[in-house]
């Protein structure tokens, strides 16, 4: 398959993963950053070389790679390779493939190396601790046929279990992979997975389990406290930071809790195994036989490394999933970061310029107005004095809305309640639908501190807005009500506060908006000016933001548009 050279040059610039692009000969036309950075070279856009080789020339350690894949004249070639850079040997895995212009022809070669050091250091690990627990088992090859069996079991548990660390996106999948492999390669009855909660009763939470539960596990009522329930396997493994073993289920006095449950199905030995002996284990890996006596002392020390190669595979998931949220927070911060440097700077350029024009339009209507006193109702002139003065106030209007998104303009707040208000406004709101347009409004006796002109324009300007969009034939619904709400029900580049909100929706059955639409959607000057609309979207922001509130868009394919606006409850926001 041949990709377009034109797409690779729209992103070649902003990969993370060291890029390259050569033309149809194999000589270097580009590399973005990180590329340089591999090759331990400065970075300069659009030069296509460097300086440890020459200009236009391959780098030398894709050179001998690039040569036998454009020999070989095939689409692509994916293969990994080790490569010296300035922070050491690294893996890669590198992709090579052909590109072409508008209309196909091949132009060129476009190779992306992904860093993949950390999976196969990961893999070498493992394939480490395997060949050590192999060589383990090899030395025991005098015991008894039983006991090298169940060596022999563990084994293979451990080496599906090890791949199943390698391969698990989560700590819930990689507990129920190990308990199915335990069930299936190791032969147990049951096998299932607690964790060890801090509440009050020290209870042990399962988590995973695999084989023959039958019920078993929602009567268990175990806990790791020094108590009755918490003097079995379980309980004791996790206390003692050490595995132990119950022989005979059907002898075994620590075990009465439980007995009759376990022997009804079929359960006549058990072990429990601590996940980690380093502090307070996570919890406990429990393995159920079908035959009393069935774990011997070797076949309990190997799944006693079992359970801390697991314990260690959850806190590497665990580790991974912070690191994983830490960066999500950091880009959410930056992007909230970044729009509201945005459109602080867009506010303070309308503020400025409302303020001149302001200025500007007093000395204009001033002066239009007294020449329209001065002159008589049958002088022509007049008519072009009232149309300059007709433009005067539009232009004003226009000015007062860049002040309210700039968030200069002059509020009066005062205690609303909104529910009457919005019934006052009904008739008015209807009018804006006109006919084609089915509107319901529902409010009840919430009070806000806020100013009412302002509350009231910005709900026409919505409600306009919505039933434009929709070309006046549709439905809109409008509600007023009061909750509890947490950063995660708004979009976090609004950086919404937790606390108490009067929220205002107004709901539309328009064509939705994507994503980077909604993002932009408050911008003002996105629109022509002469529409008016993205002034006045504009101002709602700077009134709903000059009134401490959040406002933000929701669409859903298939249901329209959703404007959300929340004002702080006084004092009930964080």
């Amino acid at each position: 398959m041949k990709f377009r050279k034109d797409r690779y040059l729209s992103v070649f610039g902003n990969l993370p993963n060291p890029a390259f692009l050569f033309d149809r000969d194999g000589r270097l036309e580009n590399m973005n950053r990180a590329a340089a950075l591999l090759l331990g070279e400065s970075f300069e856009p659009g030069r296509a070389g460097s300086g440890s080789f020459p200009r236009g020339d391959p780098p030398p350690v894709l050179a001998d790679d690039l040569a036998r894949f454009l020999e070989a004249d095939v689409p692509s070639r994916g293969f990994e390779k080790a490569i010296e850079t300035p922070a050491g040997l690294c893996h890669y895995q590198v992709e090579m493939r052909r590109t072409g212009d508008a209309s196909g022809k091949i132009d060129g070669t476009v190779v992306i190396l992904s860093d993949i050091t950390r999976r196969k250091e990961a893999e070498e690990t493992l394939q480490v601790l395997l060949d050590e627990m192999e060589a383990r088992v090899e030395e025991r090859a005098g015991e008894e046929e039983r006991t090298q069996r169940h060596l022999n079991r563990a084994l293979r548990m451990m080496w599906g279990c090890g791949r199943a660390l390698l391969d698990a996106k989560d700590e819930t999948d990689l507990l129920s992979e190990v308990c199915r492999i335990a069930v299936e390669v190791g032969g147990y009855r049951l096998v299932w997975a607690g964790f060890a909660e801090d509440d009050p009763g020290k209870t042990v939470r399962p988590v995973a389990q695999s084989g023959f539960e039958d019920g078993y596990l929602q009567n268990l009522s175990i806990t790791w406290a020094d108590a009755p329930r918490g003097r079995g396997p379980t309980g004791t493994a996790i206390r003692s930071c050490a595995p132990v073993v119950a022989h005979n289920l059907q002898s075994d006095p620590l075990y009465a809790p439980w007995r009759e449950e376990a022997l009804s199905r079929g359960f006549r030995s058990s072990a429990a195994f601590p996940l980690g002996r380093d502090g307070r284990p996570l919890g406990s890996l429990n393995i159920y036989a079908s035959e009393p006596d069935a774990f011997s002392g070797k076949e309990v020390e190997l799944l006693s490394e079992l359970a801390d190669t697991l314990a260690y595979g959850i806190r590497s998931l665990r580790a991974e999933t912070a690191r994983r949220r830490e960066e999500d927070r950091r880009e959410v911060a930056e992007v909230r970061l970044r729009r509201a440097q945005r459109m602080e700077s867009v506010a303070k350029l309308a503020g400025g310029v409302a303020h001149n024009l302001n200025n500007l339009l007093t000395v204009i209507n001033g002066y239009g107005f007294l020449l329209e006193k001065e002159l008589p109702d049958d002088d022509p002139r007049k008519k072009m004095v009232e149309e300059v003065l007709r433009s005067g106030r539009r232009a004003a209007e226009l000015t007062n809305q860049l002040l309210a998104y700039s968030r200069k303009q002059m509020l009066s707040p005062r205690e609303l309640e909104v529910g009457g208000l919005l019934r006052k406004m009904e008739p008015g709101l209807r009018e804006i639908c006109g006919p084609g347009v089915s509107l319901s409004v529902a409010a009840g006796r919430s009070v806000l501190r806020v100013d009412p002109e302002g509350f009231r324009q910005m709900l026409f300007r919505l409600l306009t807005h919505a039933c434009e969009e929709m070309e006046r034939v549709g439905e809109v619904e409008i509600r007023a009500f009061d909750a509890d709400l947490v950063p995660g029900e708004a979009p976090p580049e609004v950086g919404l506060a937790e606390g108490e909100y009067l929220v205002l929706s107004v709901r539309d059955t328009g064509p939705t908006m994507d994503k980077e639409s909604r993002s932009h959607f408050f911008d003002p000057f996105l629109r022509p000016l002469e529409s008016g609309v993205g002034l006045e979207l504009s101002s709602v922001y700077g009134f709903v933001k000059q009134s401490g509130g959040y406002i933000w868009v929701d669409s859903e394919p298939g249901a329209g548009n959703r404007f959300i606006a929340c004002f702080p409850k006084p004092g009930k926001t964080g």
